[in-house]
C-alpha cells in the first residue's frame, strides 16, 4: 500500500486487532493517526470547549433546514471522505468505553462529513448515534427523534448492508 487511502484498510485490520485484544487506547490511537493522515484532527483527550464547539460546528451544517431534508443529500463520492468516516466508524467502539469524550466528536465528525460530502455506509450509524446523544445526553428528544428517523430511513434508502446493523443497534 502506496496511497493513505491503500493503507485505509491495513489500519482498519491493525484498530480491530487492538479492540479483539481489549486494548482499546491503542486502537483509538491508530485510529486517530490515520485520520490525521485523511485531514480529519480529532484531540485525543477532548476539553468541554472542544465539545461544544463540536457541536456548533454541527448544528451550523444544519441550521436552516428541516433535518428531514438531509434524505436528499447525493451519495457520497469523495474517497477521502469515504475512508474517513469509515475510520471514525471503527474506532466508535473503543471511543464508547475507553474515551466517551472523543466518541462525542467521533459522532459529529461522521455526521459532518455526511453533511458536506453527502451520504455513505455509515452515514445512518452516524445519525442514529447523533439521535442517542440528543435524546440521552442533552434530553432533547425530539431533535434526536428526527435524526434517529433519518438514520432508519437512510438504512432502507441506501440498502447500506454493512451499515444496518450497527445502525439498528444504536436505534434499538
Amino acid at each position: 500500500a502506496k496511497t493513505v487511502l491503500e493503507k485505509v484498510k491495513v489500519y482498519v485490520v491493525k484498530i480491530q486487532a487492538a479492540g479483539a485484544q481489549g486494548n482499546f487506547k491503542q486502537a483509538i490511537k491508530i485510529g486517530l493517526v490515520v485520520l490525521k493522515l485523511l485531514e480529519v484532527i480529532l484531540p485525543e483527550e477532548p476539553s468541554q470547549s472542544d465539545i461544544q464547539r463540536g457541536f456548533q460546528e454541527t448544528a451550523s451544517l444544519y441550521a436552516g433546514q428541516e433535518i428531514e431534508e438531509l434524505i436528499n443529500l447525493p451519495d457520497m463520492t469523495e474517497p477521502e471522505s469515504q475512508a474517513a468516516i469509515y475510520i471514525l466508524s471503527s474506532i466508535s467502539a473503543a471511543a464508547f468505553t475507553a474515551a466517551p469524550e472523543l466518541m462525542l466528536l467521533i459522532v459529529l465528525s461522521m455526521v459532518n462529513l455526511s453533511i458536506k460530502y453527502g451520504h455513505a455506509t455509515w452515514s445512518p450509524f452516524s445519525y442514529a448515534c447523533q439521535g442517542l446523544i440528543l435524546c440521552g445526553v442533552f434530553q432533547d428528544i425530539e431533535l434526536g427523534y428526527k435524526f434517529g428517523k433519518l438514520g432508519l430511513t437512510l438504512v432502507e434508502q441506501l440498502n447500506a448492508k454493512r451499515g444496518k446493523a450497527r445502525a439498528f443497534e444504536v436505534l434499538g
